[in-house]
C-alpha cells in the first residue's frame, strides 16, 4: 500500500510537468533501443555460436602458394583425399559444386548438388534426422545420397519411407540413405542434395590427381589442439605431399581458418563500429538523463523547501524523487526493449542487406536487460542526488532564495556530461560519413563493363555437348527475341562465382614458376559489345577461332602487368591444363589484352583473368548474356521458353538482370552506412537535448543578472551572445575530442573498407561543423528568450 500511495503520488507530480516525463522517457527509450537492436545484431552475427557441436571447433581448409599472388583457394584431388592423414584433425572431407535437373512439373528445375568425400558429415557432426549420413567407405560402388529436409518435403511429402529409395534426375541414379534435419544446409541452405563422390577416376590421372584445383574441404579440430598446432600439422603435411606429389605441389600449403570468421568474413570491425555507435547512443541517452533528473532536483529546492517546512521530512521527499524517477525509468526500459524488438524485426535493410547469419539476428535479451539496467541505474543514481542534496541542507535555503533564485548551481558534472555527449555524438557521426563515403566510391567505382540492360541465364551443360555447337545453336535461338540486340556466352557471368575456373598457368620457355592462379572464363559471341568492355591492344576472340584452329586466348591487362611485365604480351603463349579430363597442357596464343573489369566483386580490383575461345576450351558452365533494348526482366518469360524448345531436359540455374548482381553486392556496404548514419544523428540529436537543458539552467540561473545588465544600458544582442558563447564554451572542447575519436574510428575501419580511399579529415570536419550548427540550433530557443528579457518585470519577481 505505502509503495502503491508513493507511484500515485509521483504520477500526480509527473502529470503537472508532462514535458519532462516525456523527454526522459523518450530519450532512454531511443538509447536502450539502438543498443539492443544492435547488440542483437552482433550477437546473432558474430557472437551466436554455428549450429553444428562445438562449431568452435570447425574448421574451412584451403590451399594457397606461397609465392603466389591473392587469397588461398580450392584444394587439388591429392591434398583433398589425403585429410585423413593430417595429424590435428578429428575428422576432414571435402565437396564440389555440381547441378542436377529435376524433370517433371511445368519445367525441369535445377537442384544445387554436392558431391561430397572423406568424411564430410563426421567434420560437421550433425546427426541425421532419418537414416545416416555419407562416410568415406562410401566412396565408390552403388550411389548413395542424402537429402535436404527441404527437398525430402517436396519430392516425398516428409515420407520416412523415402530412406531405400532410388533418386533419379538427368544424372543421378543413387539410393536415399538420409534425410538432414530442418535448417541444416552447408554451405548453403536450401532444396539440394549431397552424393557420394566416387575419386577413383581422378586417382587413376596422375596430372588431373595433381593439378585440378575445385575441391572446398573442412574438418574438425582435435580436441586441445591449438590453431598453431593445427598450422604446423597442415605445413608438414604439404610438406610431405610435396615430395609425393613432385613439382606440381612444390610451395603450395594448407591453411585453415574457423568456420564462424570464413562465414562473417569481413564484416567483424564495421559490425563492432555500428555496436561502438550504438554504446555511445545510450552512453548520450544516459548522460541526458542524469542531467535532465539533477536539474528537475535542482529547480524544485523551493518547493521541497516549503513541503519541509509543513513538517516533511527529508527521507520522505527523497523517497518520492526516487520512486517518480524510477517509474519512468522503468517506462523507458519496458519502452526501449519494446521498440528493440520492433525494430528487428523490420530493420533498416536487413532483410535485404546480404550480412551473413542474418536468420540468426533476434532479440538478444541479456544485451537488452544490461541496456536497459544501465540506463535505470544511471537515472536512479540522478534521482539521488538531489535526495543526498535534501538532507544536508537547511530547508529554509530554498525558502529564503525564492522561487526565482532557487536554481542554485549546476556544478562540473552539468556542463561535463553534455560536452562528453558531444564529443561522442561527433565521433559517432564521422564515423557514419567514412562509411558513407566508402559506400558512394563503390557505386561510383567504374566497373569495367556495363550491367544496365543485360539479361542473364546460367545453365551447365553436359560432357557429352560440343561446346562450339552447343553455344552457336544457343545464341541463334535467343537473337530472335524481341528487344535483344546482342548475345554471347561467359563460362562465368560478371560478379559470379560459379564458372570462374582457377588454373595453373605455365608460360614455356620460362624458367621460373608462375606465382599467380589466373581465372580462366570461355566466350562465345561479341562479349565485347554485349558487355561493352575496352580493348587495349590486339583483337577480340571472334566466330573464327573454332575447335581446329590454331588455339588463341584474350588476357585482361592485370595478367598481362603480373606475368610479361615490360614484354609485349602479344603473341606469347600460356600453357593451361585442360578441364575436369586428363592430358597435356594445352598451348594457347595471346591475341588481345583488354582493359580490367571487376568480374569477380564489385569491392574488389580487377584479378588476372584469360579468357578462352569456348570452342577451344571445354568447360560445363555456361552463362548466355543478352543485351536488351527492353527492361531486362520482361525477357525472362520468352528467354526461358526459348531455352526449352532446344533442351527440354535441362534446368536453369538462375536467371536474372546483371545490374541486380551489383545492387546485392552493395547491400551490405548500404546496409551498414545507413544504419551508422541514424545511429549517429541519433546520438547528435540527444546530445543536443542535453546541451539545451544546460543552456536553458544556465539562463534560467543568470535571469537576474541579465535583468542588471539590461537596465544599466546593455543591448539584448548582447545578452544573447552571451548564452550562445555558453553553449560553445561547452561544445569547442567536445569538438576536438569528437574530432579524435573520429580518427580512431577510422583507424579501426580501415581494415574493413577493402582499399577505399576514405578521408577521415573530410568527413571529421563535416562531422564538427554539423555538430557546430546543431549547438546553435539548440542555443535558439534560449537566445530568444535571453533577447527578450524585460529588466523591470525581472526585477520585481526579485
Amino acid at each position: 500500500m505505502f509503495l502503491l500511495s508513493e507511484c500515485r503520488l509521483a504520477l500526480r507530480r509527473l502529470s503537472r510537468q508532462p514535458g519532462y516525463g516525456l523527454g526522459l522517457v523518450a530519450t532512454l527509450a531511443l538509447g536502450i533501443a539502438v543498443c539492443a537492436a544492435m547488440g542483437g545484431i552482433v550477437h546473432g552475427v558474430l557472437w551466436k555460436a554455428l549450429d553444428y557441436p562445438q562449431s568452435e571447433r570447425v574448421v574451412v581448409l584451403r590451399s594457397g602458394n606461397a609465392e603466389g599472388a591473392g587469397e588461398a583457394g580450392p584444394l587439388n584431388g591429392a591434398e583433398a583425399d589425403t585429410l585423413a592423414r593430417v595429424e590435428g584433425l578429428e575428422a576432414a572431407g571435402y565437396y564440389l559444386w555440381h547441378g542436377a535437373t529435376l524433370l517433371g512439373g511445368e519445367s525441369p528445375r535445377m537442384l544445387t548438388v554436392f558431391p561430397v568425400g572423406g568424411e564430410f558429415f563426421r567434420a560437421l557432426a550433425v546427426p541425421p534426422l532419418l537414416g545416416r549420413t555419407l562416410t568415406a567407405a562410401d566412396s565408390g560402388g552403388e550411389g548413395r545420397v542424402v537429402l535436404s529436409h527441404e527437398l525430402w518435403q517436396e519430392l516425398y511429402g516428409g515420407d520416412p519411407a523415402a530412406i531405400g529409395q532410388t533418386l533419379r534426375m538427368d544424372w543421378i541414379s543413387a539410393r536415399i540413405v538420409g534425410v538432414m534435419p530442418r535448417g541444416f544446409g552447408y554451405p548453403i541452405r536450401g532444396q539440394h542434395l549431397w552424393i557420394a563422390y566416387d575419386p577413383t577416376q581422378l586417382r587413376a590421372d596422375p596430372v588431373l590427381y595433381r593439378n585440378a584445383r575445385f575441391f572446398h574441404a573442412i574438418g574438425r579440430v582435435r580436441e586441445g589442439v591449438s590453431s598453431a598446432a593445427l598450422g604446423d600439422a597442415l605445413a608438414r603435411h604439404s610438406q610431405v605431399l610435396a615430395v609425393e606429389q613432385g613439382e606440381a605441389l612444390d610451395g603450395w600449403r594448407l591453411q585453415a581458418r574457423p568456420l564462424l570468421d570464413e562465414t562473417v568474413g569481413a564484416v567483424r570491425p564495421v559490425l563492432y563500429a555500428l555496436l561502438a555507435i550504438a554504446l555511445l547512443a545510450l552512453l548520450v541517452a544516459c548522460a541526458n538523463a542524469v542531467n535532465l533528473v539533477a536539474l528537475r532536483g535542482i529547480a524544485r529546492r523551493h518547493e521541497l523547501g516549503i513541503h519541509q517546512a509543513l513538517g516533511a521530512s527529508g527521507g520522505r521527499l527523497a523517497r518520492g524523487a526516487f520512486v517518480e524517477t524510477a517509474l519512468l525509468g522503468i517506462v523507458a526500459s519496458a519502452l526501449g526493449v519494446g521498440l528493440a524488438w520492433l525494430a528487428l524485426r523490420g530493420f533498416v535493410g536487413l532483410a535485404d542487406s546480404e550480412l551473413p547469419r542474418a536468420e540468426e539476428v533476434v532479440l538478444d535479451w541479456p544485451v537488452a536487460l544490461v541496456a536497459a539496467g544501465f540506463s535505470l541505474v544511471c537515472s536512479l543514481i540522478a534521482a539521488a542526488l538531489p535526495a543526498w542534496r535534501l538532507r544536508r541542507h537547511d530547508p529554509l535555503d530554498g525558502l529564503r532564495l525564492g522561487p526565482a533564485r532557487s536554481t542554485g548551481r549546476l556544478g562540473a558534472g552539468g556542463w561535463l556530461l553534455p560536452a562528453i555527449a558531444c564529443a561522442v555524438s561527433t565521433g559517432g557521426l564521422a564515423a557514419a560519413l567514412l562509411l558513407l563515403q566508402y559506400v558512394q566510391q563503390l557505386e561510383r567505382i567504374p566497373l569495367g563493363f556495363e550491367p544496365h540492360g543485360v539479361y542473364s541465364m546460367q545453365l551447365f551443360r553436359d560432357f557429352d555437348q560440343q561446346p562450339g555447337e552447343y553455344t552457336r545453336t544457343l545464341m541463334e535461338r535467343m537473337r530472335t527475341l524481341p528487344g535483344v540486340a546482342a548475345v554471347a556466352t561467359l563460362s562465368a557471368q560478371p560478379l559470379s562465382g560459379i564458372g570462374a575456373i582457377p588454373v595453373d598457368v605455365q608460360v614455356p620457355g620460362r624458367e621460373q614458376r608462375e606465382a599467380l592462379r589466373p581465372k580462366v572464363r570461355t566466350v562465345a559471341g561479341p562479349v565485347q559489345t554485349v558487355l561493352r568492355l575496352e580493348l587495349r591492344r590486339g583483337r577480340w576472340l571472334d566466330a573464327g577461332d573454332v575447335d581446329g584452329a590454331e588455339p588463341v586466348a584474350l588476357i585482361n591487362q592485370r595478367f598481362a602487368e603480373l606475368v610479361f611485365a615490360g614484354i609485349d604480351p602479344i603473341g606469347q603463349i600460356v600453357a593451361i591444363p585442360p578441364f575436369g579430363r586428363s592430358g597435356e597442357r594445352i598451348r594457347f596464343r595471346i591475341v588481345g589484352v583488354m582493359a580490367d573489369a571487376r568480374m569477380q566483386r564489385v569491392v574488389e580490383r580487377a584479378a588476372p583473368e584469360i579468357w578462352l575461345p569456348d570452342a577451344q576450351y571445354w568447360t560445363s558452365s555456361v552463362a548466355l548474356l543478352m543485351r536488351t533494348e527492353l527492361p531486362p526482366a520482361s525477357l525472362d518469360a520468352a528467354a526461358r521458353k526459348a531455352f526449352w524448345t532446344l533442351h527440354p531436359q535441362t534446368g536453369l540455374f538462375g536467371t536474372g538482370e546483371l545490374l541486380a548482381e551489383v545492387e546485392q553486392q552493395l547491400a551490405q556496404p548500404r546496409f551498414f552506412a545507413r544504419n551508422a548514419g541514424a545511429f549517429a544523428l541519433l546520438t547528435l540529436a540527444l546530445a543536443a537535448v542535453g546541451l539545451h537543458s544546460v543552456v536553458a539552467f544556465g539562463l534560467a540561473r543568470r535571469r537576474r543578472e541579465f535583468a542588471l545588465r539590461l537596465a544599466l544600458g546593455s543591448a539584448p544582442r548582447a545578452l544573447a551572445g552571451r548564452v550562445l558563447g555558453h553553449g560553445y564554451r561547452l561544445a569547442l572542447p567536445a569538438t576536438v575530442a569528437g574530432g579524435l575519436i573520429g580518427w580512431a574510428f577510422s583507424r579501426a575501419l580501415e581494415g574493413a573498407l577493402l582499399g577505399a580511399q576514405a578521408r577521415p579529415l573530410d568527413a571529421i570536419a563535416f562531422a564538427s561543423l554539423l555538430l557546430l550548427l546543431v549547438v546553435a540550433l539548440a542555443c535558439a530557443h534560449s537566445v530568444c528568450v535571453a533577447m527578450r528579457v524585460q529588466a523591470m518585470t525581472a526585477l520585481r519577481q526579485e
